[in-house]
C-alpha cells in the first residue's frame, strides 16, 4: 500500500490514485490505437492515389510518434493460451511479446498457443521470429502454435515466409481450439 503524508502529518493512502491512473492510461491506450489505425488508413488511401511522398512521409511520422503500440491480452481456455494482439508487430515490439508470452507459457504449464492477429495492422520479419521461437518452444513440450483472422498483408508475411507448412491457420479462434 502506498501511503502519502498531508500537510498534518496524517497518512493517506495513495492506492486510489494509482486505480485511477491505470484506468486513465487504459482509455488513452485505445484511443492512440484508434488515431494510428486511422492515420495507416489514411497512408493507405495515400498510396493507391500515387502520393507517394506524402505518403512516406506520413508513414516516418507514424513510426517516430508511437511509443509502444502493441496491446496482448491473454486468455485461457482448456490447455490453450490465446494471446489476441493488437497494434504493429516489428522488430520495436517483438521482444517485449517474445518475453510476456514465455512467461505466461511457463507460468501456467500452457502446451498449446493461438495467435489472434486480427488488430494486427502491420507484422514485419520480426513478427515471424517471435512467433517461430514460440514454436519451437512448444515443440519440445509436444504442443502446437495456431494463427487466427490475420489480414491480407500479414497472412502475406506469413505465406511467403513458409510458416503455414509448420503452423496452421485458422479463420477463428474456436476453430483454432477444436483442432488444436
Amino acid at each position: 500500500m502506498f501511503f502519502s503524508v498531508n500537510a498534518d502529518g496524517e497518512k493517506s493512502s495513495l492506492q486510489p490514485l494509482f486505480y485511477i491512473f491505470a484506468e486513465l492510461n487504459t482509455i488513452i491506450y485505445k484511443y492512440m490505437i484508434n488515431m494510428f489505425d486511422l492515420l495507416q488508413k489514411i497512408m493507405l488511401k495515400l498510396w493507391k492515389k500515387k502520393e507517394a511522398k506524402l505518403a512516406k512521409e506520413l508513414r516516418r511520422w507514424i513510426t517516430l510518434n508511437r511509443v509502444m503500440l502493441m496491446e496482448l491480452n491473454f486468455s485461457k481456455v482448456d490447455n490453450n493460451l490465446v494471446v489476441a494482439l493488437t497494434g504493429e508487430l516489428d522488430h520495436h515490439s517483438a521482444e517485449e511479446i517474445r518475453v510476456k508470452v514465455d512467461d505466461r507459457i511457463d507460468r501456467d504449464g500452457i502446451n498449446n498457443l493461438v495467435f489472434d492477429f486480427s488488430r494486427v495492422t502491420f507484422m514485419d520479419s520480426s513478427g515471424i521470429g517471435m512467433v517461430i521461437g514460440r514454436y519451437k518452444r512448444l515443440s519440445i513440450r509436444k504442443g502446437k502454435v495456431s494463427v487466427v483472422a490475420a489480414n491480407k498483408n500479414v497472412k502475406r508475411v506469413f505465406e511467403l515466409s513458409g510458416m503455414f507448412k509448420i503452423i496452421n491457420y485458422y479463420e477463428s479462434i474456436n476453430d483454432a481450439i477444436k483442432c488444436g
